[in-house]
């Protein structure tokens, strides 16, 4: 929790029933306005005036104005006088008195007050401020709740219940932004900093837009308008989030969790059970480190729709077509279902695992280099469409209809082995091991047919699919020119030993050796 400064300046008193002639002393505090027009400006916050709020319910005379309160003292603290939000209030008029909370022009700190029922068509529905970093206000331990901003005629402002401002402990719930609102029922342009947003409503962004989290909880938010995005989050400008967890959030467009069109990175975040209608369930146009999906539910295109991936995990999720698509770098993906998982999709040192599609695992995409695809299940047709795949290795993975495994696209130094048909059902193939082949798969190339898994399994088991020692994969493959390919297997060790790089996505290695494996 964020504290201010301890002030050598004044302070002053207020209270639900305080008037405007008060000397707003602790004896006699005074209203609001009185307290306002009492304080001064200052240079710094230990110089700075304080307001105090006693305990009670503020009913804001709010009378259709378009804001009520102008705070233009610099460094000015106002905070409840026990730090209680649960027993400091203010309380708008909603509709039937509709009108802003507070225009603030400098530095202001505000502490432990809660915000609830005000209403706006003005952008700033409680608070209005500049960014953080140009000298708005810091908010800590406050709770807004149930504010609404709506739409006049005359009036197309980005509303949000704060809009700029740095936010420390607070909470936002039940905050909405009507249909033809434009941005989050939360913060606008702020920081967020251990905040709890739930079941806020919006076009697009319900919790925040534009607005950078850390260590924030999203449950529950929704967008709700068809054409745009961001169940919990939506940016059109950079931003960051870290170790925020979004849950349960929908998006009636696309991104049910977060949704952006500029350059946004997720780091150490979670992604569960959020639900869209249209383009990615879980995120769109972010890239993301060491984050997690799960269960996330889309009802047509996608999970994760572009970005860059290093160590995603990303497990037991659904949708119709194309779940995953961007850049995917040492991550796990497994026990996902839909009509096909991936199209668009770029992987590197990627284990792609256990999943079940109608139609086709891959449907396009590519290249997939140094990954372990295994035991994945086709349930209609062919399992992996025109793709492209150097130095990987295919294992028991099941298309129940068609030729087999890879019925299209091009492999360069892959092992393929344990399918229930064809290991290569068509496509062409360089230097490819494999068990069984189709007429319609053209091999060239120094293929080979394998009569024995190639792997250790039991004597390596922190690295189960690297060759054996006399394995006819060992130092077989072919020269590629990709400074990826060669930086190091799918085990994290160096790719090419004894001068001659090994077929499939491990590197031989003696069972001795440290394996340097990421945890999964």
């Amino acid at each position: 929790m964020i504290s201010v400064v301890s002030s050598a300046g004044s302070i002053y008193y207020v209270s639900p029933d305080g008037t405007d002639d008060a000397a707003c002393t602790y004896d006699n505090p005074g209203s609001i306005s009185a307290a306002l027009a009492l304080a001064s400006p200052a240079d710094s916050w230990e110089d700075g005036d304080t307001i105090i709020f006693r305990e009670g319910k503020y009913s804001i005379p709010t009378k259709g104005q378009a804001v009520t309160y102008t705070i233009n003292k610099p460094f000015l603290t106002l905070r409840s006088e026990n730090n209680s939000p649960e027993r400091t209030m203010l309380v708008g008029g909603y509709k039937n008195a509709p009108g802003r909370g507070f225009d603030i022009t400098g530095p202001v700190f505000i502490g432990g007050i809660a915000f609830t029922n005000f209403a706006s068509c003005y952008s700033g529905i409680v608070l209005n401020c500049k960014k953080s970093d140009e000298g708005g206000a810091t908010v800590s331990n406050c709770v807004f709740v149930n504010n609404l901003g709506y739409t006049a005629s005359s009036s197309k402002s980005r509303y949000g219940t704060a809009v700029g401002g740095a936010y420390y402990d607070c909470s936002f719930m039940n905050n909405t932004n009507d249909a033809y609102s434009q941005g989050g029922a939360g913060i606008i342009s702020g920081v967020a900093v251990n905040c709890k947003f739930l079941h806020n409503y919006s076009n697009q962004g319900a919790a925040i837009m534009n607005t950078s989290a850390t260590n924030c909880f999203f449950y529950g938010n929704k967008s709700t308008y068809t054409i745009a995005s961001g169940g919990a989050a939506y940016f059109s400008t950079t931003g960051k989030l870290y170790r925020c967890s979004f849950i349960a959030n929908s998006a009636l467009g696309n991104g049910g969790a977060v949704s952006a069109s500029a350059n946004v990175f997720a780091e150490n975040c979670d992604f569960i059970c959020n639900t869209n209608s249209k383009v990615g369930a879980a995120i769109v146009g972010v890239s993301t480190l060491n984050c997690r999906f799960e269960g996330n539910k889309g009802s047509s295109s996608g999970i994760i729709s572009g970005g860059s991936h290093t160590n995603a995990i990303a497990v037991g999720n659904s949708g119709y077509q194309g779940l995953f698509s961007g850049e995917y770098y040492d991550c796990y993906l497994g026990t996902n279902t839909g009509y096909y998982i991936f199209t668009s999709f770029k992987g590197y040192r990627c284990h792609i695992d256990n999943n079940k599609s109608d139609y086709s695992t891959f449907y396009s995409g590519g290249p997939l280099i140094n990954c372990l695809i295994t035991t994945n299940n086709q349930v209609r047709d062919r399992a992996f469409c025109n793709l492209t795949s150097i130095n990987c290795t295919y294992v028991g993975n099941v298309p129940n209809l068609g030729n087999g495994v890879m019925s299209g696209g091009v492999s360069t130094n892959c092992i393929f082995w344990g399918s229930n048909k064809n290991d290569l059902a068509g496509g062409t193939h360089n230097a490819a091991y494999y068990g069984k082949a189709s007429t319609k798969a053209i091999v060239t190339n120094q293929c080979a047919v394998l009569t024995e898994a190639p792997f250790v399994y039991d004597g390596n088991p922190d690295a189960p699919y690297t060759p054996k020692l006399k394995s006819p994969v060992v130092n077989s493959g072919i020269p590629v020119d990709s400074e990826i390919l060669l930086e190091k297997d799918f085990y994290g060790r160096g790719r090419i030993r004894n001068g001659v790089i090994d077929v499939g996505c491990a590197e031989r290695y003696p069972r001795y050796l440290p394996s340097v494996m990421k945890v999964r």
